[in-house]
């Protein structure tokens, strides 16, 4: 007989934890042809990369795929489903084999963030720093790394490579994108968890005020009908009925 134990890899998420990672996988994907393609219009007349502006808008999916499964690793696996889909289709945003750099370490710090998570559950401060340092981290990789490596056609990353204040300020950008990415996407999470339809294992509890005033009021109420149970209230009131009837007589 197989000894039971811990299932790991892909075997250790369910079904519908694996398809909600696979939906988030392609609006990541679609997401970031779109708006990567209209922010590189504007930043690549002044040869700063459009990832450093949007990138916080698609790192927050990342973010998002841990916080709505529970499970650590979800990151790598959008992270990966990404990489996997850039290399075969060529779409934009596509750096050849050093895709595998440029989408995967950003995971793992996000990973790495997430590692850290207290009792009340995953915060805002969670998705917000996981989001700049992924962002950062690829917004430096692609502008410095792959440049002086020459590139995936030797033309178009080498115009990334900039001085160091040039740079400073283009990590900056990254930095406030993420900021932005990482509150839009708790206020997401936010927003799905509100909903039910994903019931996360995060302990941070989303109530609406009115539905909890309305829980609290059918157990006081439910509180009453058992006390009332207990003290047989018709017999009460029967007893009582008796008594009225003795005294109407007594003085007749």
């Amino acid at each position: 007989m197989q000894e039971k134990g811990k299932a790991r890899g892909l075997k250790a998420f369910p079904v519908f934890d694996l398809v909600l990672l696979a939906m988030l996988s392609g609006l990541s994907i679609a997401f970031k042809v779109v708006v990567g393609t209209l922010v590189r219009m504007i930043t690549g007349p002044i040869g700063i990369p459009g990832g450093a502006l949007a990138g916080g808008l698609y790192m927050l999916w990342l973010s998002l795929a841990i916080v709505l499964t529970g499970r650590r690793g979800s990151a790598l696996v959008v992270s990966g489903v990404q990489t996997i889909v850039l290399l075969t289709s060529g779409l934009p945003g596509s750096h050849g084999f050093w895709t595998l750099l440029t989408y995967l370490l950003p995971a793992v710090l996000v990973e790495i963030v997430y590692l850290i998570k207290p009792k009340n559950g995953y915060t805002i401060l969670h998705s917000i720093i996981a989001t700049i340092l992924a962002n950062i981290t690829g917004t430096y990789v692609v502008a410095t790394v792959l440049a002086n490596l020459g590139g995936t056609d030797g033309g178009v990353l080498p115009l990334m490579s900039l001085e160091l204040y040039p740079l400073l300020f283009m990590l900056l950008a990254a930095a406030f994108s993420g900021a932005v990415g990482g509150v839009l996407g708790h206020l997401v999470f936010l927003m799905v968890s509100k909903t039910g339809l994903v019931k996360s294992k995060n302990k941070e509890r989303i109530v609406n005020p009115s539905l909890l005033v309305r829980v609290v009021a059918e157990e006081e109420l439910l509180k009453d009908f058992l006390d009332l149970s207990k003290e047989n209230p018709y017999k009460n009131s029967l007893e009582s009925l008796n008594e009225k009837k003795e005294i109407t007589q007594e003085v007749k």
